[in-house]
């Protein structure tokens, strides 16, 4: 009957021998299981089990001492709580050295001095079921010592290594033992052959099975990856329908706002008033035109000096892909060029920096021209003569812009064919190591960042 104590010892046995407790051929003596048995000592070993009748984990029904396997044929040999039983243990143990391959293991544990009787009619008779069925055996009890077993074998002329030991807890008396001589390692026994093509077959298995939780993570993750792109659609989606219902508030009112209008509208038209001054204002009208036609009447001559000259193409090529001309920037600068439907950058060429307009917000034509006599003395457009000549001869754009500090902190090459001005709105705000303050070297000039144009910033030195 198995108990705590005596697991733990067979363990100990098996970490101090772990070699024999795979592959091996097993012999158990007194193997019914009652309440556990010791088959989960071992692995891919072939495990036989003796008992006195068939029952659980009984192989063989067959007194120990009578069990007549062949001379030194057995790996390993274990016997739990079973001695104490057995009347003829002496016989029996003398049995298990005889079946007991030479360099064999023989282990075993049994009551000693101190345990209550067990397993007897007078005591408890399920702690030993199969002894009930013996006349002779159904009495028998004895707690053996460390000293019966030794009048029963010549431990040292039969065991290379062997110890004694006591469970003082459960009153166990323990031993194992390894027989002299060497064990042969096999790994042809039949069922060993049998468990190598097993075991294959689970090796197979088992890849086939990583290779599945592999790809089940892959989908998993796929589909994890899908779920959260469904709930970000579903968000936008939502985001708008919300847009569009605002969207459709906003129409109404505004249609609520027409109607009132035409209703306004409708009732002014109507009135008598409107009727009756209806003539005066088309007469109004007709004057207006007529006075406008006289004065738009000038010499020929005069009309022609009106008209400012058409730009070059090479010019607004040059200037289009120079990047140096924002268009959006000058649109919103100049909201009389977005009335006049006139092309920005023709508007620029034609006139805009004539009267001091600029094509961004870093590129100041004035300040260029007052800087570069020998370009106003030409009448050169500013931004024409800095993209064609200026920034290869190291001009700055801006009075603000150090040409020298940019090209000495950047890897700026002035004889390539970007300006220094486009390389720096290219690359500033950037962190490639380009430096933000290029503009008079001024730290200040990093708050730069949330002003729109250099008239903002130097509106903020303006307030220091």
């Amino acid at each position: 009957m198995a108990h705590p104590q005596q697991i733990d010892f067979c363990n100990t046995v098996k970490q101090l021998h772990p070699h024999f407790f795979n592959n091996r051929l097993v012999l158990d003596i007194g193997s019914l299981d009652i309440n556990g048995n010791n088959q989960y000592l071992f692995d891919d070993c072939l495990y036989l089990g003796v008992d006195l009748f068939p029952g659980k984990n009984v192989d063989f029904a067959i007194k120990g001492h009578e069990l007549n396997l062949p001379d030194q044929s057995i790996d390993v040999i274990v016997s739990t709580e079973c001695f104490e039983h057995d009347q003829f243990y002496a016989l029996t143990i003398k049995n298990i050295v005889r079946m007991l391959k030479p360099g064999g293991l023989f282990f075993f544990s049994c009551a000693t001095t101190g345990r209550p009787e067990h397993g007897t009619r007078r005591s408890k008779p399920m702690d030993a079921p199969f002894i009930q069925e013996f006349g002779e055996w159904c009495d028998y009890y004895k707690n053996l010592e460390k000293s019966d077993i030794l009048a029963v074998l010549d431990c040292d002329s039969i065991f290379e290594k062997y110890a004694f030991s006591i469970g003082a807890e459960t009153c166990d008396l323990y031993f194992w033992g390894i027989k002299k001589g060497a064990l042969a390692n096999r790994n042809d026994y039949s069922f060993q052959i049998q468990r190598s093509s097993l075991h294959l077959d689970l090796k197979n298995c088992r890849g086939l099975l990583i290779e599945s939780l592999a790809e089940i993570k892959q989908r998993d993750e796929r589909i994890s990856s899908l779920h959260q792109t469904v709930t970000e659609r579903d968000g936008q989606i939502l985001a708008l329908h919300q847009a569009v219902a605002e969207c459709d508030v906003q129409i109404s009112a505004l249609q609520q706002a027409v109607s009132k209008r035409d209703q306004q509208l409708d009732s002014q038209v109507s009135s008598l008033s409107w009727r009756v001054t209806r003539p005066l204002r088309l007469f109004e009208r007709l004057i207006a035109r007529v006075t406008a036609m006289r004065q738009a009447q000038p010499s020929l001559p005069a009309v022609a000096e009106a008209l400012p000259p058409q730009p070059a193409p090479s010019h607004i090529s040059l200037i289009r892909d120079s990047g140096l001309f924002d268009i959006d920037w000058y649109l919103s600068k100049n909201p009389d060029v977005v009335q006049a439907g006139i092309d920005p950058v023709e508007h620029y060429l034609m006139s805009g920096a004539a009267e001091g307009r600029n094509p961004n917000p870093f590129f100041d034509g004035n300040g260029y021209l007052q800087q570069y006599q020998d370009v106003s003395a030409a009448a050169m457009n500013p931004l024409v003569h800095y993209i064609s000549f200026g920034s290869h001869e190291g001009r700055a754009p801006h009075p603000l812009f150090d040409v020298e500090y940019f090209s000495s902190t950047t890897a700026f090459d002035k004889n390539s064919n970007e300006t220094a001005l486009a390389a720096y709105l290219r690359q500033a705000g950037k962190n490639d190591g380009w430096p933000m303050n290029v503009l008079a070297s001024c730290q200040e000039l990093l708050k730069l960042q949330t002003l729109t144009d250099i008239d903002a910033y130097l509106a903020r030195l303006s307030l220091k």
